[in-house]
């Protein structure tokens, strides 16, 4: 005769393998779809060249600028970043959470145990219980509630995913930009002291002619101010200097000062392309992290109103317990009273004066909210690539004109000077020519500037820089997988 325990282990079988088909596959509330948009077809700025998108220059766009020294910023802020590293925490424990919620797709099995002695006062004999049990239960999820959770929190850790690409896009052009902030103070400061070098020649020049009479001491005291001004700009450049080194020490994860002898010494303003192709709108939107984020959580808002609809239907749950009892600790394994229980159980939430279907609305509203979230994502997307499109082809423009102005600049000032100093020109004359040579250099060094700062702008629209740093960062991800 089968031993009753046996028994009862094959009915608890039978029935857990029998429950999935149960289940079956329909699952309550809207099955998700990936939103559509009307997009145009080609960018409105006439700088834009849509020819097909170069991958590989988008996923690495800071090596377009051609500096060694920025790419080993690049690598060592996506090595050390902090908060780069805390994204990826978040991906972490997103992941948790989801494999938290597909785990109640499957059943839960707790154990337990117990030995007692009893006794009375009336009686001297006293009497041993040692018992062990393992208890089961499942949640059969008829109405697919428990699925649309695992559906929502999938969304959700994949949403964390492309958070952590955005962060990581943030951080390539924050460090781009405040390198070429850096190079473009350095370059100021290279222009700045030159002038001074041009006026101090200006200045000793007026006091040899006071000293043979051939120049009066206001034109002495005009080139002393002139000079004096221009130096005063010297500790506002070099400490403009200093903040960027130091902001690309914290995007680093380094202390300031750590940097000095990598960014001291003066380079050039990186110099980007003059043409960018950048594909077409249907493009940017695959790419930027912001819109995928946006879409995976309309994907989890959409689930969540399955996971609400659920609450109107009855929920069954299979339970289940084997337990073994003896009062010997000897015979505990060889001759044990055995005992078993197997049944479904359901809960209904019949009557919550409309707090359910309330409870949906509300859910509903919250999906409607997301799809508009993307939607004004996709929107605000677009208009800022069209705005750095527009900006990096009039910097362009700006570019070249003050080029042209400083050549004249620098030819007003021989000129002028080489007058004064024979009597045939005003002093004056040279004061203004010398005042707007300074000026226009530094003009045209803070539009190289903002000329490189647009490209890592308009880099950074198109979504581009986390495409090959991906597979290092989910290599990350992955050791700690559970």
């Amino acid at each position: 005769m089968e031993h009753p325990l046996k028994n009862a282990v094959k009915k608890i079988i039978i029935c857990l393998c029998a429950a999935p088909l149960l289940t079956g596959c329909v699952a309550v509330g809207p099955d998700y779809k990936e939103p559509q948009m009307a997009l145009p077809t080609t960018w409105d700025s006439s700088a834009a060249d849509a020819g097909s998108q170069d991958e590989e220059s988008l996923a690495v766009w800071w090596k377009k600028l051609n500096d060694p020294v920025l790419n080993n910023l690049i690598d060592m802020a996506v090595a050390n970043n902090l908060d780069l590293k805390e994204a990826v925490s978040r991906v972490r424990q997103a992941r948790y959470e989801r494999n938290i919620a597909k785990a109640d797709l499957y059943p839960s099995v707790d154990g337990s145990g117990s030995a007692t002695k009893s006794g009375s006062s009336s009686d001297e004999s006293d009497s041993s219980l040692y018992s062990a049990s393992l208890d089961a239960s499942w949640e059969l999820d008829i109405f697919g509630g428990v699925r649309r959770s695992a559906e929502s929190s999938v969304a959700a850790y994949q949403a964390q995913i492309e958070d952590l690409h955005d962060v990581l896009i943030t951080l390539l052009s924050e460090v781009a930009i405040n390198y070429i902030d850096l190079r473009t103070y350095q370059q100021q400061l290279l222009t700045t002291e030159h002038n001074i070098a041009i006026q101090q020649q200006s200045k000793d020049l007026t006091d040899s002619m006071v000293v043979s009479g051939l120049s009066d001491n206001l034109e002495q005291a005009q080139a002393s101010y002139q000079l004096a001004g221009t130096k005063a700009e010297l500790p506002t450049l070099k400490t403009s200097i200093r903040s960027s080194m130091n902001r690309l020490c914290a995007l680093l994860g380094k202390t300031p000062g750590s940097l000095n002898g990598l960014l001291e010494k003066t380079a050039v303003i990186p110099v980007p392309e003059k043409s960018v192709t950048i594909g077409i709108p249907a493009d940017m939107v695959r790419q930027r992290p912001d819109i995928r984020q946006a879409e995976r959580n309309l994907a989890a808002e959409t689930a969540k109103v399955g996971v609400a609809e659920a609450d109107l239907y009855p929920h069954f749950y299979l339970s289940g317990s084997l337990g073994l009892q003896s009062t010997s600790s000897s015979s505990f394994f060889s001759d044990p009273t055995s005992l078993w229980s197997l049944g479904p159980s359901m809960s209904w939430s019949i009557f919550h004066s409309g707090s359910i279907r309330n409870n949906i609305k509300a859910q509903q509203e919250i999906q409607q909210q997301s799809l508009l979230q993307y939607q004004t994502t996709v929107i605000e997307a677009i208009e800022e690539v069209e705005n750095n499109l527009t900006g990096f082809a009039a910097e362009q423009q700006k570019m070249e004109i003050l080029t042209e102005a400083v050549a004249s600049a620098k030819q007003a000032v021989e000129i002028s000077t080489q007058q004064f100093s024979t009597g045939l020109g005003d002093f004056k004359d040279v004061l203004d020519a010398e005042q707007a040579l300074l000026t226009y250099e530094n003009q045209l060094n803070e539009s190289r500037g903002s000329l490189a700062s647009n490209f890592v702008e308009l880099y950074k629209a198109l979504g581009g820089g986390w495409q090959k740093i991906r597979p290092e960062k989910e290599e990350q991800l992955n050791e700690n997988e559970g």
